[in-house]
């Protein structure tokens, strides 16, 4: 709980550490205001696709059970999270309707047609695996 107001301006991003036992997934990230009623309200989301974590236009191979650092970007915001409320940091596999799909087969684009896979996706922690939020903060 936060014991003054927070301002946040600029870019955020996450840095994960994370695996999969599927041939393809996506990670999620979601940063929320939690009110002290309990209201959640999204500050700012992003997503990462494994098979495209190096390039956006050129597809990795992605080795299950493999850790693997990405970089998560939740673009840009200019906010103040007030006092008395909390930040929540959340790591999913999905976002639909909001970004596409993906079968988990490591078929380039999701084809509703398509038998679709379920991912084990592991987010790592301790040792050489950093996990981070990376938050834009203004003033003291």
């Amino acid at each position: 709980m936060l014991d003054a107001p927070l301002e946040l301006t600029g870019r955020l991003r996450a840095e994960l550490a994370v695996s999969t036992d599927a041939a393809d997934t996506d990670f999620v990230v979601r940063l929320t205001d939690v009110y002290p009623d309990g209201r959640s309200l999204l500050i700012a989301d992003g997503i990462v696709r494994l098979s495209l974590r190096a390039d956006p236009r050129a597809v990795s191979t992605v080795e299950k059970n493999r850790p693997y650092a990405v970089s998560v970007d939740l673009w840009s915001t200019s906010l103040i999270v007030n006092r008395g409320h909390r930040l929540r940091f959340a790591v999913t596999s999905s976002n639909w309707p909001r970004f596409e799909r993906t079968a988990g087969t490591g078929a380039p684009h999701y084809d509703p047609a398509a038998p679709a896979g379920v991912a084990g996706n592991t987010l790592h922690f301790g040792g050489a695996h950093l996990n981070a939020l990376i938050l834009p903060v203004v003033g003291p």
